[in-house]
């Protein structure tokens, strides 16, 4: 299903940081028009890039925001809340038929969101981190297209310095008791920090995590990858998810010492993993000859 964004176009982030209050964590933007806030209980829209400015709007979430103008990755100022340091961001944005504008803080705005054919809005976004045990939490929040009922879950990920976010809604992709799979990836765009990707599946009532998938690398040192295939990939067996592996070591060997020479040797080795899905979760079977 094609990729896209709830009532607008991408939002991507730039590298989460430690922020300079101890404990918090740096959120800086990347924006493109078509913003959305992430926080179920409402985002603030202020007069002035502060805190302390008086609260011109209440905005609800899903709410398309507009960003005026160019403006610094991390906004206008630095303010922490919920252990997530932002700055303001000034905006426009459409209320009663009237257009409108205001400031919002950074920490309000989605990471990555995406809607469904049936219009159905899947929103990501971070909700706080634990300076002590470097664990982020994260909601992932669906809004129904047609009753625009909110349901918001959320879950934690040792924190990993990915660079951006990016979303995608897929079908059930063969899982019985699926309706859909909000797949989120967590990208590394560096040397050493992990690409991850995060599905959730939706069953109509929750959202249930599945196996996620992730690679690393090194230019010139090592890589290791994975790919994951659902039943309507593999189609070797219902409820089966597969994910592939490949890893490679690249190991400088001497052969003429004299002469000063070397070579390269590459080590790589591949392994299968198969998780079985009984509705409700997915186990990861004993490892098996898988053929396809």
């Amino acid at each position: 299903m094609k990729a896209t964004i709830l009532f607008a176009v991408f939002l991507f982030l730039s590298p989460l940081i430690y922020a300079q209050d101890a404990g918090a964590l740096e959120i800086r933007h990347y924006f493109s028009d078509g913003d959305t806030l992430v926080l179920s209980d409402g985002g603030h829209i202020r007069s002035t890039p502060s805190r302390n400015g008086k609260s011109i709007d209440e905005l609800p979430v899903g709410k398309t925001l507009y960003i005026n103008g160019e403006v610094e990755y991390g906004g206008i100022g630095e303010y922490v809340i919920r252990t997530l340091q932002a700055g303001y961001y000034p905006v426009r944005y459409e209320k009663d038929g009237q257009w409108k504008s205001g400031y919002v803080w950074g920490g309000l705005i989605a990471q990555a969101y995406s809607y469904d054919k049936s219009g159905n809005g899947y929103i990501f976004g971070k909700r706080s981190f634990d300076g002590d045990t470097d664990v982020l939490t994260v909601a992932v929040i669906r809004i129904d297209g047609m009753t625009k009922k909110i349901h918001e879950q959320l879950f934690s990920y040792p924190f990993g310095y990915q660079s951006s976010y990016e979303s995608k809604v897929l079908s059930n992709m063969g899982l019985s008791q699926l309706e859909q799979i909000f797949r989120v990836g967590f990208l590394g765009e560096a040397c050493g920090i992990y690409t991850t990707y995060h599905y959730y599946g939706w069953n109509g009532k929750q959202f249930i995590e599945l196996p996620p998938k992730k690679s690393v690398g090194d230019a010139g040192v090592y890589y290791y990858s994975e790919n994951m295939l659902f039943p309507t990939e593999h189609k070797i067996g219902k409820d089966l998810i597969i994910i592939e592996s490949t890893s490679s070591a690249i190991d400088y060997v001497g052969y003429a010492e004299i002469k000063g020479e070397a070579f390269e040797k590459e080590e790589i080795t591949k392994e299968t993993k198969v998780y079985l899905w009984d509705g409700k979760s997915a186990r990861l079977l004993e490892p098996i000859e898988v053929e396809y």
